[in-house]
């Protein structure tokens, strides 16, 4: 079976600054992680630089992943 790669064409299409999120002067990654360990309101509804937090629904995210035949 021939591999297919369906996330690849999603992740590459980001133009997120990975960097730049890592090295964040109020939520380093270690501190983002670790107050998204803790499961509460920081991690669903807290900064976005933390987790879920700020959420907003993309219509047609994941259009590219689930149209694949």
């Amino acid at each position: 079976m021939a591999y297919l790669d369906l996330m690849s064409p999603l992740h590459k299409s980001t133009t997120r600054d990975y960097l730049a999120r890592v090295n964040d002067p109020d939520y380093p990654k270690a501190l983002a992680a670790g107050l998204a360990k803790k499961w509460d309101y920081d991690y669903w509804d807290g900064d976005r630089r933390i987790n879920y937090g700020g959420y907003r629904y993309m219509e047609g995210r994941w259009a590219k992943i689930a149209n694949v035949r």
